[in-house]
């Protein structure tokens, strides 16, 4: 019996040491699935400071009931949004590039009544709003309707646009703000006020009255209150002076007031010299995308004037590209934006470019930075993407491709070439795997990145490696006569088809073959987690068949 209570004790132990990791697995998993739920994020769902009473601002939405009329009886003038007309506003509120609120509107004969003010419409902080055209129609024709929108005043004359509106249409207004901090000497920020006929579709280009812009600026930014001018946005999307200047000024107070008939996007600015009229565009050219600095796309209605055989969009001789929202959503996923600049093609999938922009105000910059590198073979860009005036520093969703312009002359070996990066610490990489294609003949060499940083193509003496030679003579022997005739051609559009091709099949090649490139680029290797359950296992097995053998010895024994 003694000896059965040793075999019994040795089974059990032995049973015991099997179990156990099994045990120790299970607590920890328990404990893992506990932690996932962070006590900062769920044991208060509802912030106070975002949904308590705090978070309503009286400058927006009105005061409170106490305070809801001024010692005259009337309604105070000052009220963004009336506390007991919050039915026109059809939005929450959003925060403009100046840090104020603005809304949509929606008026009806039943909410339009406190906006009323002298009998004049208004609505501040202002984003949209929109009027059946008949109640517009219904009102004295000698009135006017005000829209507010930090720091500056628009004041249209019914009157003006009496032929605008169409019984049973619906008329919409908007009034948006952007930073003009791309703009030299710019006081204002930018404002686009546009009126459109959601109806048929059809935008006011021009009203038959006058627009009243009453901007509020600092007069302590203004050197010399002679060279404040209006600046617009015209036909050819170019900043030009305002044909009519008919500003008046409060220099104490900072009030300009402008006058105007078109419709558009403006800004005050004051200049030191005459900037270039639109008298004095180069005419030597067909092209309506040559520009001599920053070309901004504010209307969709422009796009086709830029858009190629293959629905991609060209910009020509020009550092960069400004995109207002409006235009963004509108272009097609599967096509490119395409920049080019001194032999070099910036190509961007718009599809990634929406998917990061969100509704964004988005500017393309392509700077050269070529004087500081003597030894490059390509020109150098600086290569950057700001939303909202901001950089964009992580990495791009999906590829894009940049195409050099080399001259064959000047390469020694094609295998030393490599792409240089310059990241913003002055830290150099060189690589030769983001290089898709080199044409040895016209010395266009399209390279693949996945982030915005300054670039240019370098000759490395010896860097060239059999694998290396290996690839590029692989893709010399597959490029076809088609593609050949493409690039001498200077299509890059067709070109671009070709390497977007090439880069698939790379991407396609990297995925099957080995995760050790995504580990270098996108970060570091996971650690090892896993336990060591399996020698427990062992061990315990071991245990176990000593405990059984002891058993059948002691069995014999007895």
């Amino acid at each position: 019996m003694k000896d059965f209570n040793y075999s019994f004790i040795s089974g059990l132990t032995a049973f015991l040491l099997i179990i156990a990791p099994f045990g120790i697995f299970m607590t920890v998993a328990e404990g893992s699935d506990e932690e996932s739920v962070r006590e900062d994020v769920y044991d208060d769902p509802v912030r106070e400071e975002v949904y308590g009473p705090d978070s309503v601002r009286e400058d927006v939405y009105g005061p409170g009931p106490e305070e809801e009329k001024d010692e005259d009886g009337t309604e105070p003038e000052e009220d963004s949004v009336p506390e007991d007309v919050d039915s026109a506003v059809i939005s929450d509120g959003e925060e403009s590039v100046t840090g104020d609120v603005y809304y949509d509107y929606s008026f009806n004969e039943g909410n339009i009544e406190p906006y009323i003010n002298n009998g004049n419409i208004v609505v501040n902080n202002m984003h949209t709003a929109l009027f059946p055209a008949n109640l517009l129609l219904s009102r004295d024709m000698s009135s006017n309707l005000v829209f507010h929108q930090s720091n500056a005043q628009f004041t249209v004359h019914l009157n003006g646009m009496e032929g605008f509106l169409v019984n049973g249409h619906d008329i919409q207004f908007y009034l948006r703000v952007f930073s003009s901090d791309f703009m030299e000497n710019s006081l204002t920020p930018l404002y686009l006020f546009d009126i459109l006929d959601k109806t048929n579709g059809k935008y006011l280009d021009q009203s038959s009255g006058p627009i009243t812009i009453t901007f509020q600026i600092n007069p302590n930014d203004v050197e010399n209150w002679d060279n404040i001018v209006l600046r617009y946005l015209d036909m050819d999307e170019e900043w030009v002076n305002y044909p009519s200047q008919n500003l008046t000024f409060n220099k104490q107070t900072g009030e300009v007031n402008a006058v105007v008939s078109y419709l558009g996007a403006f800004v005050l600015s004051e200049i030191t010299e005459e900037p270039n009229d639109s008298s004095e565009k180069d005419t030597d050219t067909d092209d309506p995308s040559v520009v001599d600095d920053v070309y901004t796309i504010w209307d969709p209605g422009v796009i086709d004037g830029l858009t190629d055989k293959n629905g991609n969009i060209h910009i020509n001789n020009a550092s960069g590209l400004i995109l207002f929202s409006d235009v963004l959503k509108v272009l097609d996923n599967d096509r490119y934006i395409m920049l080019r600049k001194d032999g070099v093609l910036l190509s961007i999938p718009i599809n990634a470019l929406k998917e990061i922009a969100n509704g964004q105000l988005t500017q393309l910059e392509m700077i050269d930075y070529t004087n500081g590198y003597p030894d490059a073979l390509s020109k150098v860009f600086h290569f950057n993407l700001l939303l909202n005036l901001e950089e964009y520093e992580k990495d791009f969703p999906y590829p894009f491709e940049i195409t050099f312009t080399v001259d064959p002359d000047q390469v020694k070996s094609w295998d030393d070439l490599v792409l240089r990066q310059i990241d913003a610490n002055g830290k150099i990489t060189d690589s030769k795997k983001q290089i898709l294609h080199i044409d040895r003949e016209t010395g266009k060499i399209v390279v693949e990145v996945y982030h915005f940083s300054t670039f240019g193509i370098f000759e490395i003496e010896g860097s060239g490696d059999p694998e290396t030679k290996a690839s590029a003579e692989s893709d010399k022997k597959t490029t076809t006569n088609d593609e050949k005739t493409d690039a001498k051609s200077d299509s890059e559009s067709d070109s671009k088809s070709d390497s977007k091709t090439k880069s698939k099949e790379t991407e396609d090649k990297t995925d099957k073959s080995s995760t050790s490139k995504n580990i270098s680029q996108f970060g570091e290797k996971l650690p090892d987690t896993a336990t060591n359950m399996f020698t427990f296992i062992g061990i315990g097995l071991i245990l176990l068949l000593t405990g059984f053998l002891l058993w059948i010895w002691t069995r014999k024994s007895a």
